[in-house]
């Protein structure tokens, strides 16, 4: 017994040799960035915009230093500006360091979408506990869609031969949709038959600038009106005129009729039904508001 015991801590002592220090290092990283929406926990930015004043990725070492040989990575979203150390292009990263850490040379380096920070083995000196890293994101393009939770993770390397293991506390980002810009119509190309309601709801949607759905805080107003396209054949060109016969309806029995549409707080859109007496071919909705074109 006494010698199977004794072997099988040999072989965990290989198995620590090979793997590196078995700990917990508690690193951690938050990201510093103009937070569209303070009210919500973590950081909210607009999906499809650029960050003119980019992003600042904090890496805070835990309680356990990191040594000559040992690295930082920081892997970013796919769908958001490469980081490139090219100066000048979108997404170009830099880093700066506190403590003994600013006087370590380091080396640093994109893959990918993976920014590596490795502290160069011609240094004297490594990471400090408690000593902060900085990895600077300039001008990032991001995703076109909306995401809570992005996936950006950091791990580090605390030694030349150790594991890798993921920062206890990663950034929190979302990415949400801007404010109305737009009232856009999600279903086009209806068919309307003379004297009779659309056999569906016509239906509008709020879109931010970059044509990306979103929700008012605010009950919203939509005008509704007909026109009808007429071609000129002396100009080759259309030319539109308000339609007097047409109408619009919360219900498709048109119990009653209405010009406006609202669409109420915290929703993106609403629907109506439309109906038109006129013996042109050719009719077209419009809809305005009060939203104004660059929010």
């Amino acid at each position: 017994m006494r010698k199977t015991m004794n072997f099988l801590l040999c072989m965990l002592a290989v198995l620590c040799a090979l793997c590196g220090p078995l700990y917990a290092t508690a690193d951690s990283v938050a990201i510093q960035a103009v937070d569209v929406d303070a009210a919500v926990n973590g950081i909210q930015l607009y999906a499809g915009r650029t960050l003119t004043d980019g992003a600042t990725f904090v890496f805070t070492v835990g309680s356990v230093p990191i040594e000559i040989g040992g690295q930082i990575n920081l892997q970013l979203p796919s769908n958001w500006a490469a980081p490139t150390t090219s100066f000048g292009w979108n997404g170009y990263v830099a880093i700066s360091a506190t403590g003994t850490a600013a006087g370590a040379p380091l080396a640093l380096s994109t893959t990918g979408y993976t920014v590596i920070i490795e502290v160069s083995t011609g240094g004297a000196q490594g990471f400090a506990a408690g000593e902060t890293i900085k990895i600077f994101y300039n001008q990032p393009w991001l995703q076109w869609y909306t995401q809570n939770n992005v996936p950006i993770t950091a791990k580090a390397q605390h030694t030349a031969n150790g594991s890798f293991a993921d920062c206890t506390v990663q950034p929190q980002v979302d990415c949400i949709a801007g404010p109305p810009a737009f009232v856009t119509f999600e279903n086009w190309g209806l068919v309307v038959e003379k004297g009779q309601a659309t056999k569906s709801p016509v239906k509008v949607r709020l879109v931010d600038s970059n044509w990306i759905t979103t929700t008012t805080t605010a009950p919203l107003t939509v005008n509704l009106s007909g026109m009808v396209q007429v071609y000129d054949q002396n100009t080759y060109t259309y030319t539109y005129y308000a339609d007097p016969t047409a109408s619009f309806s919360l219900n498709q029995a048109f119990s009653s009729t209405t010009n406006q549409l609202t669409i109420g707080a915290g929703t993106s859109g609403g629907e109506f039904y439309y109906m038109t007496s006129t013996s042109a071919a050719t009719t077209i909705l419009r809809v305005t508001s009060s939203l104004l074109i660059s929010p």
